[in-house]
């Protein structure tokens, strides 16, 4: 199995090579109580202003996956919402709303049974950014969904969830 950090530099060539603004590294709540946090990519398609104040859209892929005794959870969600922009001297800060739609997997180690559930949701993010370079952005971003379930993990909860990445402007 490839380590993080190779599947994170093979997941940001292939993000770069698909157009993608941003990359970072996620942590998201599992839906399982042995896994509270699963470790993740987010891959980022955001429109982009030079104004002060601006207001946008933008896209994401969620990845995540973890191991806990006995079984490995793996999720994973396509998103999309709008959002407003303020920026100000190298800083810029972002608030937002999305709606994302997904899966999440739950495989018995060895050769026992595998549980799955699709998933949708909504809520607010925030984000706050610092330029690096004219182009080149650290990120930091949070965000709580409210996701209803198919089945019986869990049939409606809060998902919280952040990120702290880069994100380039071209």
């Amino acid at each position: 199995m490839l380590s993080w950090s190779i599947t994170f530099l093979i997941v940001a060539l292939i993000a770069a090579l698909l157009g993608f603004s941003g990359l970072a590294g996620m942590a998201a709540r599992g839906a399982a109580d042995a896994l509270p946090v699963l470790p993740g990519v987010q891959l980022t398609l955001q429109s982009a202003s030079e104004a002060s104040t601006s207001f946008g859209w933008a896209l994401d892929l969620q990845l995540a996956t973890g191991r806990a005794t006995g079984f490995r959870e793996s999720a994973g969600f396509v998103g999309g919402g709008l959002f407003v922009a303020r920026s100000r001297r190298g800083w810029q800060g972002t608030a937002g709303w999305r709606v994302a739609a997904g899966g999440v997997v739950q495989a018995v180690e060895g050769a026992g049974p595998t549980a799955w559930t699709l998933a949708v949701g909504t809520g607010p993010w925030l984000a706050g950014a610092r330029a690096l370079t004219s182009r080149l952005w650290a990120v930091l971003s949070v965000q709580v969904e409210a996701r209803i379930m198919r089945g019986d993990l869990q049939p409606g909860s809060l998902w919280p969830a952040g990120a702290l990445g880069l994100s380039w402007r071209l």
